[in-house]
């Protein structure tokens, strides 16, 4: 996976606004999904992907954990759900292809919820020379194996 500043900004300023304005969602209280604040800050998603008032193909969202460990924990969470961990550990063909990321933080000990992460993942337009684009994911039985995961945070 590649980290990429104009979806790290996408991240960070939804985290923000979350925190500042006292909601949580995929959806701005204007009606902005992901898919739009991603390609509204210049990152151009593949025609796959909803162009529909609202729609989320790309993010990830944990409030209330005060460390990365704990917000990553939750949303991989196999008792959550399999959106999420679909999602954020590439699952399914579409997601494996979501190779860009960015991850916001905001802590804000006067909104409801004081920890706001978001996570950010797109497939690029232009797949990146010499990386095969996935069409298929983990076989049946097959979990990932993933050693650590380390978010930096400011």
């Amino acid at each position: 996976m590649r980290c990429n500043a104009l979806l790290e900004q996408v991240a960070r300023a939804h985290a923000a606004d979350m925190a500042a304005r006292d909601y949580v969602g995929y959806v701005t209280p204007e009606g902005k999904g992901m898919n739009d604040l991603v390609r509204q800050a210049g990152y151009a998603l593949p025609d796959t992907y909803s162009a529909a008032p609202g729609a989320n193909q790309v993010a990830a969202i944990a409030v209330g954990h005060e460390s990365a460990a704990s917000a990553w924990a939750g949303l991989i969470d196999p008792d959550q759900g399999d959106d999420l961990r679909n999602h954020l550990l590439g699952l399914t063909p579409f997601f494996a292809r979501q190779i860009d990321y960015g991850i916001g933080y905001v802590a804000d000990p006067d909104s409801t919820h004081d920890y706001y992460w978001v996570i950010v993942t797109a497939e690029p337009v232009r797949w990146p020379a010499g990386l095969e684009r996935p069409e298929s994911v983990l076989g049946p039985g097959l979990a990932p194996q993933i050693e650590r995961v380390v978010i930096y945070t400011p």
